[in-house]
């Protein structure tokens, strides 16, 4: 009877201990795991395709491998766009860096998270683009896990896990959660943000300074990647109607 007991009484703290456990790591949020439930990934193929450990559901294994595919492509753009003009520009014109603006200061998680997350060179803007592991092949995903890929494959397969974003911006972020309905993405743009508040709703001046800056690096980066930049002052919600 004692004995029985004591596996009992085993068995429940395995069994809290297990619920402990996984709770700590459940809400382990030094990185905002969470906003990627607000992105339409297809869990399903990627578990076939070996990128997510479920078929319903996020796991830490896609965002590790997620991570390790975006610091790739942050190296390949990194290699190709010339971001040290543009923070040259941005400073000489008296512009703040993308960590002189937090969230403390009406940046929300989804952005801190993508800004820590960019290891684009640059003092001012950051990879805004989510990955999507699931569209890559086996082969590619596998290549991912043993880190034997380099910037070829980068430039072979970026425009397949982009996140796509409508063409154009008209008066709010269509391309983001609405938190009662899924994201909406349309287009294949690499979409870099910088978070720049006008305090004064005045300083047009200012704004209008900013918008042609923005403007020309967005077409530089264009023709210089040959494929679509979009650069956006998410800080700014004017900034999402079209430029003149």
């Amino acid at each position: 009877m004692k004995n029985k007991k004591k596996i009992g009484l085993i068995f429940l703290i395995v069994i809290l201990l297990t619920i402990v456990l996984y709770y700590a790591y459940y809400f382990k949020m030094d990185s905002y795991e969470y906003i990627h439930w607000y992105f339409p990934f297809d869990y399903g193929r990627a578990y076939e395709k070996g990128a997510g450990l479920s078929k319903s559901h996020m796991t830490f294994h896609y965002i590790n491998l997620q991570n390790i595919y975006r610091n790739k492509l942050c190296e390949y753009l990194n290699s190709k766009l010339s971001f040290g003009d543009l923070d040259e520009e941005l400073k000489a014109n008296g512009f703040n860096t993308k960590n002189e603006y937090n969230k403390h200061n009406g940046i929300s998680d989804i952005h801190q998270y993508f800004k820590e997350k960019s290891t684009i060179d640059s003092d001012y803007v950051y990879l805004r683009n989510v990955i999507f592991l699931e569209h890559l092949s086996k082969e590619d995903i596998y290549a991912i896990k043993n880190r034997t890929f380099g910037k070829d494959m980068v430039e072979r397969t970026y425009k397949l896990v982009i996140d796509k974003y409508e063409g154009e911006f008209d008066d709010h972020p269509v391309s983001y959660l609405n938190h009662n309905r899924p994201m909406r993405t349309m287009s294949y743009d690499i979409v870099l943000f910088y978070d720049y508040n006008f305090y004064d709703e005045k300083d047009k001046s200012r704004r209008r300074l900013l918008n042609k800056i923005l403007a020309k690096y967005e077409q530089m980066f264009s023709e210089e990647l040959n494929h679509p930049v979009k650069i956006i002052n998410i800080v700014d919600h004017s900034q999402w109607k079209r430029r003149k």
